[in-house]
């Protein structure tokens, strides 16, 4: 699967060397994770400089928010975190990844489903 990543000039050289650190990233919409997204122009969002990634498809879990929103309220506990059930719901699953279609991202908890990255474009 390729997918991009939208980030400055400064990380952009470093991921290529380095590839990504999970400890570089914070939680976003679908909890702690490397966002991507099929959509370059989504990607523009976070930075102008695009790298190309790609990903194990089959480290993907594809999965509607609906789904997620299920398991979330069956695992509620007293200091309830929603965002980090998305990654806890993945993981249950024996994904590496999610991609739901409701927000057009893909977040990669486990970075070994990368297979490459390249530099792609800066806009």
């Amino acid at each position: 699967m390729i997918v991009f990543h939208g980030t400055s000039a400064y990380n952009a050289a470093s991921i290529i060397v380095d590839g990504f650190s999970m400890d570089a990233f914070y939680s976003g919409s679908l909890g702690k994770g490397i966002y991507f997204s099929r959509d370059i122009d989504k990607c523009v969002e976070y930075g102008r400089h695009i790298l190309k990634v790609e990903i194990d498809e089959g480290s993907i879990l594809k999965d509607d928010f609906d789904s997620i929103s299920s398991f979330a309220q069956s695992h509620s506990e007293i200091n309830f975190n929603f965002m980090s059930q998305f990654e806890k719901y993945t993981l249950s699953k024996g994904y590496k990844g999610l991609e739901l279609s409701t927000f057009n991202e893909i977040v990669v908890y486990d970075l070994s489903c990368i297979v490459s990255i390249s530099q792609y474009a800066v806009k």
